[in-house]
């Protein structure tokens, strides 16, 4: 671990610049942010806590506080709901008075228009009786209920209409005006439950999509008892807005938020239609997937009871026996007859076990029964439910038209009385903005050519030589089939496969020997590791994998034994070699080949980026230029897991970096850190360090700026980035003897501002229909202080493209919007696999394939061929050093990080 002391600096995010204005011409935008205003007035903000005292175990529940699970969390916002209207009306007098000038957001925070009768020390307690609560659904759940209020302890009093004036710029500045207008403007969606499903602060849904003119195709049902909901997303942000530089103002954006649902419906019909037939008990394994998670009901007793499925086992209702409370031995089918006078009609389908409190019950399947109103969980998801969402992507045209009708439907108006009794104002209109289209570089490859990508940022690499060729010597294709599968490569074809694979390489001047051997092997554990072992005593340095589509869980396991062996592999689905073999698919095997020479220490080709006007180059051979990414998903949902598993599945850091002698060519690494809520990355000297070293090493030189793109850090954290992040890399530089400047950029695709042309053809295909590859967006939407842009850089071929936004939170080099634009643009072209621009910039690509990577091998050690825990130890994996709760974060770098073994300058997720 790195022992320096950190250097401390006072960092502060980059300041606006002047608009660039270089590019081959402007477009017309229409964005999906909508003008707010709030008038000059006061509210006040109030701490809420809603504690229920249970009937039946006198147990005092916190109901205003959230939940992960979506049935726990809506149920609470109802009765919070309605608790808080219940008070209001029992002390309309003495407490509330106008309640039109109450804004609560069903939880845990209350605004109001004028001063409660609380002091800023007291706790003001509203308390509901059973009484007042009778008739109502919660008299035979709680006997009483109780309403807590206390001022807010910072930015207790909000001034409204001074949005023009100050825009937060720092991390301990006012946002409580924000948060205002955030809530205020869900005040139609949270008070009428019935219409819209409102989870977490800036999303909802409705309930019934064909009441506000939605149509059929727009939440189709995607089968196995799924359907695809439509609602809205939801954000206040600070913009320009129409006046452009210099002004400030409130806007908020409104988009289209598609999720999957499970039907309320019976769990036996749920499996039912999962296998499109009756169920057997031999199911249980095949139904765990669909159902393992899902929250359901029982209605057999008295009172319903509620839970969580936690197993399918094949077990049935008439073969499960158990000693009952008079210590008689029966079946479940006995036991339900004796107990409730219910015949099951269902007795030989298998068993449900559902987490019923802290206990865990076995249930038939006839009487669990899923609950409205959650969403399918990422582990509940099919490779079917995917490509058909997927599917339903909204194209330009109609995400414009279901904008209009969301705003329309959550009553996102200055009509609306809620904002009309706070003075807020929403425009009619959507902003529009003006950006322009960017410079393309020019690709140069071996023997001089080159070629300028046309306007879909897409160009032809037939014919052209690699500018380095690399030489594959030592090498093996593998098969892996299991013989059940329909497309079975024979041995006439992949010899076929691989002569075109060959030829293809070589026609790029690649020197490639033919294979040593040509192996058929199955799935199974010791057979690949068998070809690993053989292929070390060897010393092949490349092993070519031609993998069955049906066997879906080996490609994890292959680069684990990858890192282990230090012998770069290559992984092709089965059908892709037979596409090439049968229908000659050319750009495809082009494609494949590209992989191959990078991932053997080869360079497809350089950049050159225009020269901007009064600049120097973008890609000087001193320009160090980095990429990070995290990768925060696990191998299963937050919510499928325990505790203790949880603790096991580190935060993984993808970092990349062009330390090699041509400055478009990137290789990387994947860190390991414990999981943090606050995305701060803690392990970043070591890399840095090693990746300055090798600049310096292959270029002859210190870089004299190192450009980062930090990609996850969001606006909140910019500051947290700044603070430790930047602050890390000034030590390690310093620590070397050098002082580069440092440009740091933020990189986000995951928010909801949605750029698209204003004139759009509804019958075009959604490519044409988006915004064109090169468009940057630097004025009207983007935040009044911060040096910001938006750039669309890539072909978006399904839906509306989610244009990414651009932060330039630290910039010792000064670049001009016009430099930074086209750098980013530029380092789009570089991805080296396919021949057109990705949708980021190459090191954020690159370093987002080495997070992935580094959570795949993680998941190896954890998980057997089969996709079961792993029981035992594989040679050099951490799993032996694992206890129940906690990770050797050294002991996975050594074994998973690429630093310390040979394959560190090598591509190895080309």
């Amino acid at each position: 671990m790195e022992n320096a002391m950190l250097v401390a600096r006072s960092e502060s995010v980059a300041r606006q610049q002047k608009p660039g204005v270089q590019g081959r011409g402007e477009v017309s935008l229409q964005t999906n942010l909508y003008g707010v205003t709030l008038k000059k007035t006061s509210v006040f903000r109030y701490d809420v806590r809603v504690l229920g005292l249970m009937v039946r175990s006198a147990r005092t529940i916190e109901l205003s506080r959230t939940s992960a699970d979506d049935i726990t969390l809506r149920d609470r916002r109802v009765i919070c709901r309605y608790a808080f209207d219940a008070v209001c009306s029992k002390y309309e007098n003495t407490v509330f008075g106008c309640r039109e000038t109450l804004w609560y957001d069903c939880q845990a925070i209350l605004f109001t228009g004028f001063m409660l009768d609380i002091s800023a020390t007291d706790k003001k307690e509203l308390i509901l009786t059973n009484t007042d609560i009778e008739g109502s659904p919660y008299s035979e759940r709680y006997q009483t209920i109780i309403i807590q209020l206390s001022q807010c302890e910072r930015n207790f009093i909000i001034h409204g209409g001074e949005t023009e004036q100050k825009v937060p710029t720092s991390p301990n500045e006012d946002n409580s005006q924000k948060q205002f207008l955030e809530i205020i403007t869900s005040q139609y969606a949270l008070t009428n439950p019935d219409d819209f499903l409102t989870l977490g602060p800036a999303t909802s849904y409705l309930m019934n999509p064909m009441k506000h003119g939605m149509r059929t195709e727009d939440c189709p049902d995607l089968g196995e008892g799924k359907y695809l909901a439509i609602g809205a997303k939801k954000t206040i942000r600070y913009i320009e807005g129409p006046e452009g530089r210099g002004a400030q103002r409130t806007a908020m954006a409104v988009d289209v938020k598609k999720t999957s649902f499970h039907h309320e419906n019976r769990v036996l019909e749920k499996a039912r239609i999962i296998l499109g037939r009756e169920v057997k008990a031999n199911d249980a394994a095949h139904l765990v997937q669909g159902l393992k998670g899902i929250s359901v009901v029982t209605r057999h007793r008295r009172h319903p009871s509620y839970g969580c499925i936690a197993n399918v086992v094949s077990e049935t209702p008439r073969q499960k026996k158990f000693r009952n409370a008079a210590g008689v031995e029966q079946s479940i089918v006995e036991y339900f007859l004796d107990r409730y006078d219910l015949t099951l009609q269902y007795p030989d389908t298998p068993l449900i076990v559902t987490h019923l409190g802290k206990n865990l019950a076995y249930l038939p399947m006839e009487l669990v029964y899923v609950l409205d109103g959650q969403r399918v969980r990422p582990s509940q998801q099919t490779r079917t439910e995917v490509q058909r969402t997927i599917a339903a992507s909204s194209a330009p045209a109609v995400r414009a038209r279901q904008i209009k009708q969301l705003v329309n439907a959550f009553n996102l108006t200055s009509t609306n009385k809620a904002h009309a009794s706070a003075g807020v104002e929403i425009t009619s209109e959507p902003l529009v903005a003006r950006g322009r289209l960017l410079h393309n570089p020019t690709i140069e490859y071996g023997d001089s050519a080159s070629v300028v990508p046309d306007a879909a940022a897409r160009w032809d690499s037939h014919r052209k030589l690699y500018i380095n060729p690399a030489k594959v010597t030592k090498w093996s294709v593998v098969v892996i089939s299991n013989g059940r599968s329909k497309d079975v490569l024979s041995e006439p074809m992949l010899k076929q496969f691989v002569q075109s694979l060959i030829s293809e390489a070589r026609s790029r001047g690649m020197e490639v020997h033919e294979p040593r051997s040509l192996l058929y092997i199955s799935p199974v554990c010791q057979e690949i590791s068998d070809v690993f072992t053989v292929a070390a005593s060897s010393a092949l340095g490349f092993l070519f994998f031609i993998t069955a589509n049906d066997i879906t869980t080996v490609h994890c396991h292959l680069k684990r034994l990858e890192r282990e062996h230090e012998i770069v592999t290559q992984d092709l689905m089965m059908n892709t070699a037979l596409e090439i073999v049968c229908h000659s698919k050319k750009h495809t095997l082009e494609n494949i080949v590209n992989k191959f020479n990078m991932k053997n220490g080869g360079l497809n080709y350089t950049l050159h980026m225009p020269r901007i006007s009064g600049s120097q180059d973008l890609l000087p051979n001193d320009r160090m230029v980095i990429g990070i990414a995290t990768s925060m998903e696990n191998m299963c949902h937050r919510r499928d897991r325990s505790r203790s598993t949880a603790d096991q599945i580190p935060a993984v850091i993808g970092v990349a970096a062009n330390i090699k002698s041509d400055p478009g060519d990137f290789v990387g690494d994947c860190l390991f850190q414990k999981a943090r809520r606050d995305n701060k990355i803690v392990v970043l000297q070591p890399v840095i360090r090693t990746f300055v070293k090798a600049f310096m090493e292959k270029r002859g030189c210190p870089p004299k700026d190192i450009v980062i793109y930090r990609n996850g850090s969001v606006e909140g954290q910019f500051y947290d980035t700044l603070e430790l992040e930047l602050m890390m890399i000034r030590t390690v530089t310093q620590s070397l003897g050098i002082q580069p400047g440092v440009t740091l950029i933020a990189t986000q695709k995951m928010h909801n501002v949605r750029l698209m042309p204003r004139n759009i053809d509804a019958r075009d295909k959604p490519s044409a229909q988006n915004v064109k590859p090169g468009t940057a967006v630097d004025q009207y939407a983007t935040h009044p202080a911060f040096k910001e842009f938006y750039l669309n850089s890539h072909v978006a071929l399904q839906g509306t493209a989610r244009v990414p936004r651009y932060t330039v939170l630290q910039d010792d080099a000064n670049m001009s919007m016009d430099e930074v634009e086209h750098l980013t643009y530029g380092l789009s072209f570089g991805h080296q696999i396919v021949n057109s621009a990705t949708s980021m910039p190459t090191p954020v690509m690159v370093a987002g394939c080495y997070a992935e990577r580094g959570l795949a091998m993680f998941g190896a050690t954890l998980r057997d061929f089969s996709g079961q825990p792993n029981n035992g130890s594989t040679s050099g994996s951490p799993q032996s050093n694992m206890s129940a709760d906690t990770l050797d974060y050294n002991d996975l770098a050594n074994s998973l990080s690429y630093a310390n073994c040979r394959l560190k300058d090598t591509r190895i997720n080309a």
